[in-house]
């Protein structure tokens, strides 16, 4: 499994830029855990979402897998139980399509530059 922090320590000043890709692809899963559901910390993190870019760009495939924990799991089924004729889908896609890239931080401004740069210009 691809644990940014155990794979990759971000904290330490050298760069792995060149190495993250390969470093992901060669592992082949990443879990991204989901806490809080309606507004995962994980989302907003600029090394966290280029890791996820990364791991749906690999080659070879890298599954990614989004978990969370059995609490943050009741709470989403409260969230999708409360109408069920509404769209109970539609609150989950809400919450989703607020994930905004050009939002996301890093502890580093020049990490943060680099990511915003990469997803900017794409695979």
């Amino acid at each position: 499994y691809w644990i940014d922090i155990v794979s990759v320590n971000q904290y330490h000043d050298h760069n792995f830029y060149d190495t993250l890709e390969t470093t992901i692809a060669q592992i082949r899963r990443t879990v991204c855990i989901i806490c809080p559901w309606k507004d995962p910390e994980i989302l907003k993190r600029s090394w966290c979402l280029w890791e996820i870019f990364c791991s749906i760009e690999a080659s070879p495939e890298v599954d990614v897998d989004f978990v969370m924990s059995l609490k943050q799991e009741e709470k989403l089924k409260e969230e999708l139980m409360k109408d069920l004729r509404n769209s109970y889908s539609h609150r989950v896609w809400t919450y989703l399509s607020k994930i905004d890239s050009e939002k996301a931080v890093a502890t580093f401004p020049r990490d943060e530059r680099y990511i915003k740069e990469k997803i900017q210009n794409g695979p």
